[in-house]
């Protein structure tokens, strides 16, 4: 979280840099020129390419089209471009754009599109668009930032386009970074970032957003394929897509302790990875979250807690919905539901390894799913799983008419499958704080 503040911080001072790299096509040590596009403060229009590749201006304000002008490097870009005013960028098939840096992994280099400003990139398969390193740079070397989109033009539209080993650790910066603004992705690659290879970022109350995103290969990424600041965003990821990376998942940056008010229904599709939240997760905002059959949620040692939002975690016997730890060998602290709203299910879903927190720190992280009071829910066919402490702990037994249960199972809760904290009078029996074998359908149901 900090490191991402820091990089906000130092994209708001700069304003705002985005970068496109990789390494090469088929020669890339061929030709350095020194032909300008439109000199180092402003330019449009379709360059002369006849001393050889174009050098691009740093700062484009009107339109330019960049044609493939048969070398091996078309372009160049010497530090890094910013696109911006209303300039709409087209770049056609077969064109290859070198990005100029250094060695250092988190060298500044590449290109921005800001303000009113568009990027449109439509290469085919036979020719690819491609964005490459500086001269001689290795397949696994990063030399520079990535493409930072910020604005909202229909026209950011990129097809059969390649990016190669962009990305910065240091920075947090993905090879492509929609921070506020939207693109539409199709049939592109992704290879070799030294961060993530997309990240999905909410700036100033606007969600970056995928208007379409298919076809698409992300492989080779240090941290994750995709990365997401903010949630209203994931109702844009789609299926029919390839991750071939070490850390193969759907990457949450968010601060510990921070609730995330929603401010549209949000629904985890089931894609070809799961979802990864590496902090404990807070949800508010009053809206619906519903997470399909099939999805993965996974955690380290945090958990989730819902407040004002309604949770359908609706599964099917055949695609259960499991929420566990990336790390098999950890555990993480379950799911705890503190909303009162209506409708909410919690179905088909298996919850396993939990029990982070130990017992003397209260409840907190101790049982696979923690129901507060008041909660209104659906509890049926779920598993719980391979707790050290509880597989279900009930805040208040006075106050569970509103929780309606079957089908539940237990096993390998170690102090109890059902903790209930708070006792009392239920449906004519007392109940004290149990910490016996007691399943779910022991209890009357409403």
């Amino acid at each position: 979280m900090k490191k991402f503040r820091k990089l906000a911080s130092i994209l708001m001072l700069a304003a705002a840099v985005v970068f496109a790299v990789g390494c090469t096509k088929d020669n890339p040590n061929n030709g350095g020129g020194n032909n300008g596009g439109g000199g180092n403060n402003g330019g449009g229009g379709t360059p002369d390419p006849t001393n050889g590749p174009i050098h691009l201006p740093s700062v484009i304000t009107e339109n330019m089209d960049l044609q493939d002008l048969g070398y091996d490097v078309d372009y160049i870009v010497d530090n890094s471009v910013t696109i911006k005013s209303n300039a709409l960028v087209t770049v056609r098939p077969g064109v290859t754009i070198r990005v100029e840096g250094s060695k250092s992994e988190n060298s500044n280099h590449g290109i921005i599109v800001r303000e009113n400003a568009a990027l449109k990139m439509t290469g085919t398969s036979a020719k690819p668009i491609r964005f490459v390193g500086y001269e001689g740079c290795g397949a696994n070397e990063r030399t520079w930032l990535g493409i930072t989109v910020s604005t909202q033009s229909e026209e950011n539209r990129w097809e059969c386009v390649e990016i190669h080993n962009a990305g910065s650790e240091e920075g947090e910066h993905p090879a492509v970074w929609v921070m506020a603004g939207s693109l539409a992705m199709k049939g592109c690659l992704i290879d070799g970032s030294n961060n993530c290879g997309l990240g999905l970022y909410r700036w100033d109350d606007v969600d970056g957003i995928l208007t379409e995103f298919t076809g698409n290969t992300i492989k080779n990424c240090a941290v994750a394929p995709i990365s997401m600041y903010g949630y209203n965003a994931v109702n844009t990821l789609t299926t029919g897509n390839t991750y071939q990376n070490e850390n193969n998942y759907v990457y949450f940056y968010s601060g510990a302790g921070i609730t995330h008010y929603f401010d549209v229904d949000v629904r985890f599709k089931k894609l070809e990875i799961p979802y990864y939240f590496p902090k404990s997760q807070e949800w508010g905002g009053g809206h619906t979250v519903t997470i399909d059959p099939g999805v993965e949620m996974l955690f380290d040692n945090g958990g989730l807690e819902t407040y004002a939002v309604t949770l359908k975690a609706i599964g099917s016997a055949q695609s259960p919905i499991t929420f566990r730890p990336r790390n098999p060998q950890n555990r993480w602290g379950g799911l705890r539901l503190s909303s009162s709203t209506e409708g909410n299910i919690v179905s088909h879903c298996l919850l396993k390894d939990g029990g982070s927190s130990s017992t003397s720190s209260g409840y907190q992280g101790t049982s696979l799913l923690y129901i507060g009071s008041n909660v209104k829910l659906t509890l049926k066919d779920n598993s719980f799983e391979n707790c050290r402490y509880y597989g279900v702990a009930i805040a208040d037994i006075k106050k569970f008419d509103n929780v309606t249960h079957s089908g539940n199972q237990f096993r390998n809760c170690e102090l109890a499958n059902v903790h209930i904290i708070t006792g009392g009078l239920y449906h004519g029996v007392m109940y004290s704080n149990s910490n016996g074998n007691m399943n779910l359908d022991q209890l009357p149901t409403p």
